[in-house]
Parts: structure tokens; C-alpha cells; sequence
């Protein structure tokens, strides 16, 4: 059985994560549309045994469409690592890459670094990384912390990671910068709430959104009134590979 490489496992990722999304979709405007068939007062059974065959028919047709661009998107995801391979002299296949978050949503190998998003993953060659950034300001208490990988093309990439000893945005710069340059401490400050803060990922809103812009959940609920900035996450570190 050929060995299951970087590049496949990446691919698999993008296709699994565009499937699912697409199924999701699916799955929800399905059973709305039988929702309402049910409800109609006017419907018979006939006209209602239709309404649920269209709403399987949507839920067929959106997962194929979530194959298909999964597919897209896999392919498209092999193309842009051969494309940046050049700019380095490992390839990503032989490529060991690690955790450096507890989320395990970003990866570090010798010259190739590895962000995972909701939507998908991005591999990244270490010339090609322009800068790393947060794009909260560290300070003492807070529970989710964010990086902000800024590529030489000028598109950025952002991920949330808890706040632990294992700082991840210094563990990148330092990384960027090389053994001779290594990353500064964190700044750790004493942590004071400003409004629009979101009380669960600690990420800045603008004043009266209800909604976090960052981790989705809403402001100024019972819910958030209970959230707790004094309390800092326990810090949660991959065990180094023997």
C-alpha cells in the first residue's frame, strides 16, 4: 500500500471538509422543504409524498455538487504546493509537520507551515510567509488568542488558538526569523474588557454588535455575562514525537 503523503492528506482534508458543508446544506433545505409540504393545509398526501421526493432530489443534488467542488478545490490545493515547492529545497511530501496549537489547526515542518480554517487548509512555504501577526494584543486573562499569517501576495490567513505557555504566534515569528533571530516574549498585561469584547474568544467587536465577529457567538447574553476573562485556559501541548 503506497504511503499516505502530506499532499493526500491535505487533498482529503479540503474534499472531506467541502462535502460535508455541501451535505449540510443539503440536509437543512431538505427538511425545510418537507416542513412545508407537511404544514400545508391544502396539500394532500400525494401532493406531500411529492414535496419530500423534491427535497431528497436537493439533498442529491447538492451533496453531488459538494463532490465535485471538493474535488475542484483538492486539485487545486495539489497545484499550489507544486507551485511553491521551487521556492524551497524540501518538499512538502517530506515535509514532518507538527502541531503547535492544541487545536492542531496549525502546523510547522522545516520550511513549509500548514493553517487550517473552517473552510480549508493552506500550505505555506516559509518564502512565500510575508509576516506573522495578531491580531488580538496578548494580555494576561484571556482565553483564545488570534494569528494572522500575511503571505508575500498579500492575502492573510487567521486561525484561534488558546492561550497557553505554548505562545503560537511567537513560536511562527520565531521560526520566520530563524535560529539567529529569535521571537520576542509575549507582552503579558493585566487584561481590561473593552466594550464590544467578545466574553468567550476575547476578540474586539465594534460597540453594539451582537454578534462576534470572530468566533460567531452573541453579545451581551446571559450567557456572555457569565463568560470569565480572569481565567486562563489550562495550557494543552502536543507530547514531542519520540
Amino acid at each position: 500500500m503506497a504511503a499516505i503523503t502530506n499532499t493526500k492528506r491535505m487533498m482529503t482534508y479540503v474534499r472531506r471538509t467541502t462535502i460535508h458543508t455541501w451535505t449540510l446544506a443539503g440536509a437543512l433545505a431538505a427538511a425545510a422543504i418537507s416542513i412545508m409540504g407537511m404544514l400545508d393545509p391544502e396539500a394532500d398526501m400525494t401532493a406531500r409524498i411529492a414535496i419530500a421526493g423534491f427535497g431528497v432530489f436537493v439533498l442529491l443534488v447538492l451533496v453531488l455538487a459538494g463532490i465535485i467542488i471538493g474535488a475542484v478545490r483538492a486539485d487545486r490545493m495539489k497545484k499550489r504546493i507544486a507551485a511553491q515547492e521551487p521556492s524551497v529545497s524540501t518538499a512538502f511530501d517530506a515535509e514532518d509537520l507538527q502541531p503547535i496549537t492544541a487545536e492542531k489547526n496549525l502546523l510547522l515542518g522545516k520550511e513549509w507551515l500548514v493553517i487550517n480554517t473552517d473552510k480549508a487548509a493552506v500550505p505555506l512555504a516559509k518564502p512565500l510567509i510575508a509576516s506573522a501577526d495578531s491580531l488580538n494584543r496578548r494580555k494576561e486573562g484571556m482565553k483564545k488568542l488570534w494569528i494572522n499569517i500575511t503571505g508575500t501576495d498579500g492575502k492573510t490567513y487567521s486561525c484561534m488558538y488558546r492561550a497557553a505557555e505554548n505562545d503560537a504566534l511567537a513560536a511562527v515569528q520565531a521560526w520566520l526569523n530563524g535560529p539567529a533571530n529569535p521571537a520576542e516574549p509575549a507582552d503579558v498585561r493585566a487584561y481590561i474588557p473593552k466594550e464590544g469584547d467578545c466574553p468567550f474568544c476575547t476578540g474586539p467587536n465594534e460597540p453594539g454588535a451582537s454578534v462576534c465577529q470572530w468566533c460567531g457567538k452573541p453579545l451581551g447574553s446571559a450567557a456572555a455575562s457569565q463568560a470569565s476573562f480572569a481565567e486562563p485556559a489550562p495550557a494543552v501541548i502536543p507530547e514531542a514525537r519520540k
